[in-house]
């Protein structure tokens, strides 16, 4: 058996000279590759019997009458006893600790397949994908599986099912407001920015993915886990904030969307406060059920539906107005101003489905997952293909006439208002789905009980607060309030937090932070040597910038002018 560099101290915790790779349970891996190429794992895992666990416990200062646990006293799973008079050597600052240096992990492998797994990792199984309670994808595994999300034996989902699952994450409600961005860039330019956005999307998606892989811990499958891994706190409770401020996001929107759809339908454009109130009526008692996914998987299921026969239908309708009256008016093929900006982050907005990514390949096969991360680049391809192709046909058939969403730019007709009438109820059947993943972490946060009444009182005044934001900004605004979104959090989840985890992934996983402070250690970025890879990531980052500032200042200008 190989000797695992995870001593523990009489106190359980971990030696502070211990490097940050070795406090994950693996053994240090040279990094000393370029930005972005993130070793892979060590191929092995030798893992303790359970006589020598139990020899281990035996031999333990805390073995009988200590009121920590295990997993504080350092009997993780796959350690073995100490060898006498070997220790870690010294490893720079040992006052600058990590976040995440003093938990106690146990030692699981993606790599491990069922065989292998020790029987106490089967007891924590309801543990070992704690992050599917925080996204939709829980919800469509629970309707599934109409059960709790824990991961049983051989209960892994499907490569197919994965890879539907980061399509319909990436394709959802806001998609019918892509052709009206295209006012900002034409139906020449626009394509070619959003093929390059994708490719930076894709790009990013299979770091986020790397960095995952090699860092290669049970407790660290979550988007903000990565991040907290290699960026550290800061950079962690920053992806937090942004999944967060995303989905509550999402939330205004959705409530501005559907006022405004039915206030289209039923009154002429007029009385959308009222709409707004009668929406949260509506959606309030449904926010209630966060702790009962069997039963919200269905609300997911019908969204999902509605949106696909409005998809379906609304191309329909483009190509027959294009074949029979060409294009609409005011249609250009190429608009090179600033406002490319607004363009950029409206489709930022829409390609947010990066936080599905990792929740999914969780739950994928361990043998399944080398495919997936494959598999899952032609799936985006398909998305951003799909993106192109159903914004340019709105554009080229409506043109100026795109104000919102393109379903609102129909000739009049019964299929309008039949399109009209299931994408209103698209989105308040999908709200919960927004809804839930961020207050699920609120609570979490404040350690609120669900089902209590501080719990529903929270659910109450965020639906009106949401609410009120929906009527104060109004309904000529939803493109921009999607744009902002995209600008002021979407651009860091999707490029600015991959394009850093490339660039200090390697030095993270070799243990340099634990000599650097935070700041210091950012500053890795710029250390030499400079390479391809490194470059396109700065690349990366300036563009990041260049969104986030730009996109926003557009945005609210747009929204404070009228134009």
């Amino acid at each position: 058996m190989s000797k695992r560099d995870s001593d523990r101290g009489s106190n359980g915790s971990t030696p502070k000279g211990t490097s940050a790779a070795t406090s994950v349970g693996t053994k240090p891996v040279s990094h000393s590759g370029s930005a972005g190429e993130l070793a892979p794992p060590p191929t092995t895992v030798v893992h303790a019997t359970r006589e020598e666990q139990a020899l281990s416990k035996q031999s333990s200062p805390h073995a009988s009458g200590s009121s920590h646990s295990p997993k504080s006293s350092g009997a993780a799973v796959g350690t073995t006893p100490p060898v006498p008079g070997k220790t870690d050597p010294p490893h720079g600052n040992e006052n600058n600790e990590s976040p995440l240096k003093n938990k106690k992990y146990p030692n699981y492998t993606s790599s491990m397949d069922d065989a292998d797994e020790p029987e106490s990792i089967y007891n924590q199984e309801d543990d070992r994908h704690p992050e599917l309670a925080y996204n939709s994808f829980a919800l469509d595994l629970s309707f599934v599986s109409n059960a709790s999300f824990a991961q049983h034996r051989g209960d892994h989902a499907t490569l197919a099912r994965a890879v539907f699952h980061v399509f319909k994450g990436n394709v959802g409600a806001g998609v019918f407001l892509l052709p009206t961005f295209y006012n900002d860039a034409g139906f020449i330019l626009g394509p070619i920015v959003v093929a390059l956005l994708g490719a930076i999307m894709i790009d990013c998606v299979s770091v986020l993915l790397r960095t995952k892989l090699a860092i290669n811990h049970a407790e660290i499958k979550t988007y903000p886990a990565v991040v907290g891994f290699v960026l550290g706190d800061f950079f962690q409770q920053l992806t937090k904030f942004s999944l967060i401020f995303t989905q509550f996001g999402f939330c205004i929107m959705y409530f501005q969307y559907a006022s405004a759809i039915f206030s289209s339908l039923f009154a002429g454009g007029a009385f959308y406060s009222f709409f707004v109130a009668l929406s949260i009526l509506l959606v309030t008692p449904m926010t209630f059920l966060s702790n009962r996914m069997d039963i919200l998987a269905y609300a997911s299921m019908v969204a999902g539906v509605f949106v696909g026969l409005v998809l379906c239908g609304t191309t329909a309708v483009d190509i027959q107005n294009l074949s029979q009256f060409g294009f609409g008016p005011d249609v250009f093929m190429c608009v090179p101003t600033a406002r490319i900006l607004v363009f950029l982050s409206g489709h930022m907005f829409s390609l947010e489905g990066i936080g599905i990514v990792l929740p999914v390949e969780n739950s994928v096969a361990p043998n399944d997952r080398p495919r997936f991360r494959v598999v899952v680049k032609y799936t985006l391809t398909g998305v951003v293909i799909l993106y192109i192709v159903f914004g340019v046909l709105g554009y080229m058939a409506y043109g100026a006439v795109l104000t919102n969403s393109v379903v609102q730019a129909l000739p009049p007709s019964l299929i309008k208002n039949v399109m009209q009438c299931l994408l209103g109820l698209s989105l308040l059947f999908g709200y919960p789905i927004q809804f839930i993943p961020a207050i699920q972490l609120v609570d979490k946060s404040l350690d609120i009980q669900d089902g209590s009444t501080r719990a529903n009182l929270m659910r109450v005044v965020l639906n009106i607060a949401f609410g009120v934001a929906a009527a104060s900004i109004g309904q000529e605004t939803i493109n921009l309030f999607a744009s902002f979104l995209g600008a002021f959090v979407g651009v860091h989840l999707m490029i600015t937090l991959p394009a850093l985890l490339a660039l200090l992934g390697p030095a993270a996983l070799d243990g340099e932070r634990e000599n650097y402070s935070s700041f210091h250690f950012l500053l890795l970025i710029f250390k030499p040597p400079y390479n391809v890879k490194k470059i396109k990531c700065y690349a990366y980052l300036l563009l990041a910038l260049v969104v986030w500032v730009g996109g926003m200042y557009y945005t609210i200008r747009s929204v404070l002018t009228g134009t």
